[in-house]
């Protein structure tokens, strides 16, 4: 066990340092991020989205209910500026525009709207931002150059941007066409907080006193640069400094978060104060996340909830239908129920089969309750990742490999199952994305297939040292006889001799059948009385063992003239097999053989302690002509070169040419009968005669002549069973309805033949 112990362990550490390099391709990591995360949002479906969010539509429709242009970056800002009022009234938290307000309209209009700015105290405005990719640098080799990027934003008019609480941009990444992601902070723009993150510090600016107070307990030194009340922040227009200063303060030092967590502690708190708490615990989230966060989407669009800007007109707000904003974040922009004069809309994996996205408003509202909830979607980092496959390789392979094949499958099935359910789970209750297609797409089949593969070599290393001991066990009295048979064979010489290959029938399965009863042992010992008896028949003909191969055995005659007493054995070795068969107790063991002849070198090494021996093609052919009895359904096959001269000896039966498996050239074989003798010749020489004229007429490609005289030999009851027949009648059936297979040549056939045939 210890043994094997260490070979699964071997096996699992290769399957799971695959798993490590696959989940480093980008290729791999792209379609866990499409496939596998779809799959995941796909099967969770819709979740409801936090009431704190809530999005303003620009939309065809408002254009025509107010009357305003169908641009819908053209509307007067007087109407915005009326929205602004309406939402200040309302009680709205923050007001965020996903709008761009760089460019000036008509002067008193743009008061208008900058004077509603002002008096709301809580607006967040959209930065434009432009990407700039500066000239390439080239090296003095010319091999490599360096493109640098940057991003150039453009604010709102400052006149705008002089009133609101704060200003950002909201850049969206993309892969390839498809959203998943949003970024916190920019690098590539001075650590620039984006549109959400500035929205949820805007909105948490009532518990900033709070957030300061905590910061000085942790780090009293540090908290003493930011502003300490929340007004201070508003009159100063600093808020995006002060993210940014934090923000550094947090990355310098990442203990920060974790410190001020455990300050806040778990105690029972009014529900007031656990609302209190639960923004702060956002902000240290945000604060210590990554630049950039997977989006949790809450479903299809609108999923956030999502009034058209015609229901928000100041004469609406008066009436009962009055919209609740109060507390909330107010996200305006363009967001339609139909979206084909929409610019500003990204594919993703709730995009409806109608066409509509979701919306880049919409996409900022989710990312700003994403940051409120602290629930963005979370992968495992990539050193977790690792570990975790590789820990996942080498687990799973080491159980599989220590189960017999069917429990492993079942494991893997039920591990599977399982590991599947867990990270749905965890992906449901905690938005924690653990990987599925290395581990369950990769890991899991190789793992099979590794402990499968071990399995069968340890199998088959104990099968075949059963046999070799019961070959170690051959009578010595026989080997002697076959070492005094070859005594005066020269070495290193050539001649012409003959092989013979027998081979058992289904030989695994009767072996498989003994191990799982336990009775595996049993196979030793009869394969040994098995050898005993064909390695007498050989050497009573004068033929000596070559070598013994699993349950095949290899016998060379090495003369020409032993041509006959190679076929007479052959025959001897059917007949004694059938009696050996017929032993009271004994399995059954039926025998194939075939034989060949051909030019022989004589070597040296040797076989069950005998010192010299004969190879050469004919043992290579006569192996493959005995495989050839399976297809053919018959016992004894062999070479028309072998029998050449030997035709008045034995009653014999030709079968055709055939390419045999790894053969270029085909080979006429005939079917050994038996010993040639006055009785039955008459029967045996009529029926070879319409065996032969239907192989004739098959060969002409005369498939319904040929069929007549097959099943004219059928019908004999002598030759009901006779696997030739059955052969050819079976392939004339077949080729009368859809031709001949490619590589029929007009004479020899393939064998082994198609699986299907």
């Amino acid at each position: 066990m210890s043994h094997r112990l260490v070979k699964a362990s071997t096996i699992g550490l290769g399957v799971g340092a695959l798993g490590v390099v696959l989940s480093l391709i980008p290729f791999v990591l792209e379609l866990e991020q499409n496939a596998e995360l779809d799959w995941l949002f796909a099967r969770r479906g819709a979740v409801p989205a936090p009431a704190e969010a809530i999005v303003i539509g620009i939309d065809a429709d408002s254009a025509g209910a107010l009357g305003l242009p169908d641009e819908l970056d053209e509307w007067p800002r007087s109407a915005h500026a009326d929205l602004v009022n309406s939402l200040a009234r309302a009680g709205a938290s923050t007001i965020v525009f996903d709008i761009n307000f760089a460019e000036p309209r008509l002067p008193e209009v743009d008061q208008v709207f900058a004077d509603a700015i002002r008096r709301a105290g809580n607006v967040v405005l959209l930065e434009y931002v432009e990407t700039e990719v500066s000239p390439t640098i080239g090296t003095s080799s010319g091999l490599t150059e360096v493109i640098l990027e940057r991003e150039r934003r453009t604010p709102p008019l400052a006149a705008f941007q002089r009133y609101a609480i704060g200003s950002a941009p909201f850049p969206l990444p993309v892969v390839p066409v498809k959203v998943s992601q949003f970024w916190t902070f920019r690098t590539t723009a001075g650590d620039s907080p984006t549109l959400p993150v500035v929205a949820l510090q805007a909105h948490a600016l009532p518990v900033y006193e709070d957030f300061i107070s905590l910061l000085s307990e942790v780090r009293p030194n540090i908290a003493r640069e930011l502003p300490r009340d929340r007004n201070d922040v508003i009159q100063d227009n600093v808020l995006e400094e002060v993210i940014r200063d934090i923000r550094r303060l947090f990355k310098t030092d990442p203990l920060i978060a974790s410190e001020m967590v455990a300050r806040l502690g778990r105690e029972a708190l009014s529900p007031e104060s656990a609302r209190r708490r639960a923004v702060l615990l956002a902000l240290i989230a945000m604060y210590q996340g990554g630049d950039s966060l997977y989006l949790n989407f809450y479903g299809p669009p609108r999923s956030i909830t999502t009034v058209p800007y015609q229901e928000t007109s100041q004469l609406l707000f008066a009436d009962a239908r009055e919209i609740d904003v109060e507390g909330r974040v107010v996200f305006i922009g363009f967001s339609g129920r139909t979206q084909p004069e929409q610019q500003d809309t990204y594919y993703s994996v709730f995009s409806q089969d109608s066409g509509l996205n979701l919306s880049g408003t919409e996409i900022a509202a989710t990312a700003f309750a994403n940051l409120l909830e602290a629930k963005s979607i979370r992968p495992l980092t990539m050193p977790a990742h690792l570990v975790f496959v590789l820990f996942w390789g080498i687990v799973v392979t080491a159980s599989f490999c220590l189960l017999s094949t069917m429990f492993a499958f079942g494991l893997a099935a039920l591990g599977g199952v399982l590991y599947l359910a867990f990270a749905s789970y965890q992906f449901d209750s905690a938005a924690i994305w653990w990987p599925l297609t290395v581990p369950l797409l990769v890991q899991i089949p190789v793992a099979l297939y590794g402990a499968n593969r071990l399995q069968y070599v340890e199998e088959r290393t104990r099968k075949e040292k059963i046999l070799e001991n019961a070959v170690a066990r051959l009578n010595q009295d026989l080997v002697d006889q076959l070492t005094q048979n070859i005594a005066d064979i020269k070495p290193d010489t050539e001649t012409i001799g003959t092989c013979l290959s027998t081979d058992v029938e289904e030989f695994t399965r009767r072996v498989n059948e003994k191990d799982r009863e336990g009775r595996l042992s049993e196979m030793g010992n009869l394969m040994h009385d098995y050898w005993v008896t064909l390695v007498g028949v050989v050497a009573q003909r004068g033929g000596f063992v070559r070598d013994f191969i699993g349950d095949s055995m290899i016998a060379v005659w090495p003369s020409p003239e032993q041509r006959e007493d190679a076929c007479r054995a052959a025959l001897a070795i059917r007949a004694e097999v059938d009696r050996f068969n017929r032993s009271e107790g004994r399995s059954r063991l039926p025998t194939r053989i075939g034989l060949d002849s051909g030019r022989l070198r004589i070597g040296s090494i040797g076989t069950a302690g005998l010192g010299t021996e004969l190879v050469g093609d004919p043992a290579n052919t006569a192996s493959r002509i005995e495989a050839a009895n399976h297809d053919l359904g018959t016992r004894v096959l062999v070479s028309e070169l072998t029998l050449r001269g030997l035709e008045d000896e034995f009653i014999t039966r030709k079968l055709g040419a055939f390419l045999l498996k790894g053969k270029d050239e085909a080979l006429v074989i005939h079917e050994l009968i038996e010993v040639g003798t006055t009785e039955h010749d008459d029967q045996r020489r009529e029926r070879n005669e319409i065996f032969a004229k239907g192989l004739s007429e098959f060969q002409k490609e005369n498939w319904s002549e040929a069929r007549q005289y097959f099943i004219r030999l059928q019908s004999k009851q002598e030759l009901d069973d006779d696997g030739p027949t059955r052969f050819y009648l079976r392939l004339c059936e077949r080729y009368a309805q859809s031709g001949p297979d490619k590589n029929w040549n007009g004479v020899a056939l393939k064998l082994p033949l198609d699986p299907s045939v």
